[in-house]
């Protein structure tokens, strides 16, 4: 068996909003030369199934939501896989939050839009009973092929948060890195067997290239370098204590260029792209009820400084503290 992690992150370049980070476990009846091949086979064959095209796709977010093009198939391609690891499909953000783990704002994070989230359904009834068909329908074929979707995961840094992790001397590559690797090192801690491989995919952090020191400190153990070009670095993990004190065989880190290929990667890109998207909504419409004519913003940084100028009004009127709401990116 090869216990295999994929993980992603979704709004690493706005200013406004948080980053989110996500991330996937999969269990692989196969060993770990083979299971990329074997969960990737499986992966395709179960989606194929469904005999709708685009019904549901785990591939990078970017590829299915663009320029306000493909809502609806994010989202419930995101969903398919929560429905997988609970049986259920979640109803709100309320239920989101408790899928998923840590994407409510903390007590850092005081700006008042980050506390307005909707409990309207996140899907009709109906489109979430046909997300819960899929999901059953792929569970049995990925189990067929002895590859199982064992839990998705999520961890948002609202502007607050992050802005006080870079006044505590961190940078933004040095964040994203320690929260990815902190996420799947919860994983492999919880759902790791002692005596099986542990295969953990990332994509590439900004334009990040050596990850030893990252990964040591997430992992509390020692990264050998396997290879470090500009394409892709691999790490071999030691990791004798990790699992109830016995150890696993290996643990084998790679950040690759284009990891999203990946469907462990894609799935975290989907559902750390659409968490994005639902707390942009909730931003949007909270400032919107606050500035008469606002128009809403994405977060990226040349329409943020358009936002930021028509907003300041607002902001001042309300008494929020700028770091609130602006990443220092």
């Amino acid at each position: 068996m090869t216990l295999v992690i994929g993980t992603d992150e979704a709004g690493y370049g706005p200013n406004l909003g948080p980053l989110v980070i996500g991330a996937t476990a999969w269990k692989v009846d196969a060993p770990a030369a083979t299971a990329e091949q074997r969960l990737t086979d499986a992966v395709s064959e179960a989606l194929g199934s469904l005999g709708k095209a685009d019904e549901v796709v785990w591939r990078d977010s970017k590829e299915v939501y663009r320029g306000g093009s493909g809502r609806d198939l994010l989202v419930r391609s995101a969903l398919t896989a929560l429905a997988i690891c609970h049986s259920r499909v979640p109803e709100d953000w309320p239920d989101l939050v408790t899928a998923l783990g840590r994407v409510g704002p903390t007590a850092a994070d005081t700006s008042p839009e980050w506390h307005s989230f909707s409990t309207d359904p996140l899907l009709a009834a109906a489109a979430a009973a046909e997300v819960l068909d899929h999901a059953r329908a792929i569970t049995a074929q990925l189990a067929a092929r002895g590859v199982q979707l064992l839990h998705v995961a999520c961890t948002c840094l609202y502007p607050g948060t992050f802005n006080a992790l870079l006044d505590a001397g961190m940078n933004k590559s040095d964040i994203l890195s320690r929260e990815t690797l902190a996420m799947a090192a919860r994983l492999a801690g919880d759902l790791g067997d002692p005596h099986a491989t542990t295969l953990i995919w990332c994509d590439r952090h900004g334009g990040r290239k050596r990850y030893a020191g990252v990964i040591a400190a997430a992992f509390e153990a020692q990264a050998e370098p396997l290879v470090e070009t500009p394409q892709q670095s691999t790490y071999r993990l030691r990791t004798d204590g990790l699992f109830g004190g016995t150890g696993s065989p290996e643990t084998v880190l790679e950040f690759s260029v284009r990891g999203e290929q990946r469907p462990p990667v894609a799935v975290a890109s989907l559902t750390a792209k659409c968490v994005r998207e639902w707390t942009m909504e909730c931003f949007n419409q909270f400032w919107g009820n606050a500035a008469t004519g606002l128009e809403p913003t994405a977060g990226y940084p040349v329409d943020a400084l358009r936002w930021r100028t028509e907003a300041s009004p607002a902001i001042a009127r309300l008494g929020i503290h700028v770091d609130q709401i602006w990443r220092q990116v």
